[in-house]
């Protein structure tokens, strides 16, 4: 009979207050770096421009201006919305001063792919429309891209609940989080007289710069002006510290947590950039389907820790099993729960809405399949690197990759998931499918116009505005042969400037996709989130508290409402953020 409708039964009584029994429906979320681009009107070239931080200042300031919000509780520059959205300052202590920088947004917490498209649309608004406002003294332009001209890479990740293990290797992994939980609290014990030497060396610091006429010196200054002879070896011994956490974390990623989902998913990632790719002209002129494509290195590590870059990122657990507080050890039992967070590095900004929407939809169908056991006819790639890089090159379609099938293109790998998916989706009672069938017509959609380019390369009709390194690549060869590498790269740029002169938003004049994420979804995303999401308690809280006589701060899963000096702690539920 139909094993998807009974696995699906079973799955919706064994299953937390949270979790739904419909298609493409779990926890899922999107954090995206957006560049700010600043330059003087006037070309005054003698007049300093505005520092990073003083620009990001000014975009939270603006956004704050028109909804409520709340501090961050763990770090002074984030800030969370009452529509469940936050914002933090993505940069380097050395690089706070000069022009540019990133600015991180993350959507809330959702619970389909609809929810999370229109709630990223609600983001990218909020920037476009804060860098309208804010004062700043130099055009300000923002960029939803994924590299900038230098060959910095950034972009989004995507973020979805799932089982970490099942039977025998769940408790593999709860023993492999006990001995890193141990090695957490040592570490922090090994730490704790450098750290308490460098916050003394700060406080001395901020003294002298205040005595020096500096009212007002900022942590991170002080900081920087303790003698690079006590501040580097007492930095290089606190990361030594580090490093057995970082071993044992990466045997978990690598070995342990999320077995079943990284064999499947591995495939699919790497092949979707043929539509999900947002594509990228390089220093050489060489375009690329992917900019993060070109510097993935690494199927599961933390990321960032020794320069790797890796496909499922595990940087989240390794923040947490750093923290040395006896709030960040408790916080550290969350861990042990099934049901975690599974971070995707893979993932290119996207412009086009469909491109978007499929992306995060397949993924969520694909584990749907995998965590019912319907993977036989899945194939996979035999060396996932290798594969990404000969596909990011290929924006002919026509390369072939070594799978356990024999050799295949990446289309018929998506034509053949995009089929394994279909036949899933139609063994489920119609009563469950949610939105697995918007979901696999815009997938079809998606690959049908990719092979009409593949036959013929002036066809880029059907995938104009659906997919965006295409829909670049038409912008770019339109410039003809003649074209500098200059003209070439700014519309590489300029393609994702979210403000009205952005070449995307010309092509689509604004316009948005109903079919995907209607207008009135859209505005309920704007105002607040989903009511069935942590996110929800905690636009709620932000609501009711700000803006008022007592002091809240407020974190992924809980607030603290201070009133004098009695705190309140409101938990937003069971929370794998």
């Amino acid at each position: 009979m139909n094993t998807s409708a009974t696995k699906l039964r079973r799955r919706s009584q064994n299953t937390d207050t949270f979790q739904s029994d419909m298609l493409a429906s779990r926890l899922m979320g999107m954090e995206t770096e957006y560049a700010s681009l600043v330059h003087d009107q006037l070309t005054d070239l003698d007049r300093m421009l505005p520092s990073a931080k003083s620009v990001y200042r000014s975009i939270v300031s603006a956004m704050r201006q028109s909804r409520p919000s709340a501090i961050g509780l763990h770090d002074g520059d984030q800030v969370f919305f009452s529509n469940g959205s936050s914002v933090t300052f993505e940069a380097h202590p050395l690089l706070q001063d000069v022009p540019g920088g990133l600015v991180e947004m993350a959507t809330p917490e959702v619970r389909s792919p609809s929810d999370l498209l229109a709630s990223q649309r609600v983001v990218d608004d909020m920037v476009r429309d804060a860098a309208s406002k804010c004062d700043v003294a130099a055009d300000l332009r923002i960029l939803k891209n994924n590299a900038d001209g230098l060959g910095h890479v950034y972009g989004c990740q995507e973020n979805y609940e799932a089982d970490v293990a099942e039977g025998a290797w769940l408790w593999v992994y709860r023993l492999c989080i006990a001995a890193l939980w141990m090695t957490q609290i040592a570490a922090a014990i090994a730490a704790s007289p450098l750290i308490a030497l460098l916050l003394f060396a700060t406080v001395i610091q901020i003294w002298t710069l205040r005595r020096r006429g500096n009212d007002d010196p900022s942590t991170t200054q002080a900081y920087l002006a303790i003698p690079r002879l006590i501040r580097s070896p007492c930095m290089g011994l606190i990361q030594a510290t580090h490093y057995p956490i970082a071993w044992g974390l990466r045997f978990v990623g690598r070995h342990v947590a999320f077995r079943r989902q990284r064999q499947y998913l591995t495939t699919l990632l790497i092949t979707r950039i043929t539509y999900g790719g947002a594509g990228e002209l390089d220093a050489k002129g060489r375009f690329y389907l992917s900019a993060k494509a070109s510097v993935i290195n690494r199927l599961a590590d933390i990321g960032g820790f020794s320069g790797e870059r890796p496909v499922f990122v595990y940087g989240h657990w390794f923040s947490q099993l750093c923290g040395k507080s006896i709030d960040s050890w408790r916080r550290t039992l969350r861990l042990f729960r099934k049901r975690q967070r599974l971070q995707i590095g893979l993932s290119d900004s996207n412009m086009s809405e469909m491109a978007e929407y499929v992306k995060v939809g397949s993924v969520s169908l694909l584990m749907d399949m995998i965590e019912q056991g319907e993977t036989d006819s899945l194939p996979r790639l035999r060396r996932p690197i290798a594969a990404l890089r000969q596909i990011s090159r290929d924006w002919h379609l026509v390369q072939r990759v070594a799978t356990d099938r024999g050799e295949m293109s990446a289309l018929e790998i998506q034509q053949a998931y995009l089929s394994a998916v279909q036949k899933f989706v139609d063994q489920t009672p119609a009563n469950v499918r949610g939105e697995a069938l918007r979901i696999t017509s815009s997938w079809q959609s998606l690959l049908d116009a990719l092979v009409n380019y593949r036959h013929d390369a002036d066809d880029f009709a059907a995938a104009i505005c659906k997919i965006d390194w295409l829909t670049k690549r038409w912008l770019i060869e339109r410039q003809g042969a003649g074209a500098s590498w200059s003209q070439k790269k700014k519309i590489d740029l300029r393609y994702h400037e979210l403000s009205d002169d952005g070449y995307f938003r010309q092509l689509t004049e604004g316009a948005i996709d109903e079919s995907l994420a209607n207008r009135e979804k859209r505005i309920q995303r704007a105002a607040a989130p989903p009511s069935n999401t942590p996110a929800a308690r905690r636009g709620w809280t932000i609501r009711e508290f700000s803006g008022g006589d007592v002091r809240l701060n407020v974190g992924w899963d809980h607030a603290e409402v201070a009133v004098g000096r009695r705190v309140r702690r409101i938990d937003f539920g069971n929370h794998v953020y």
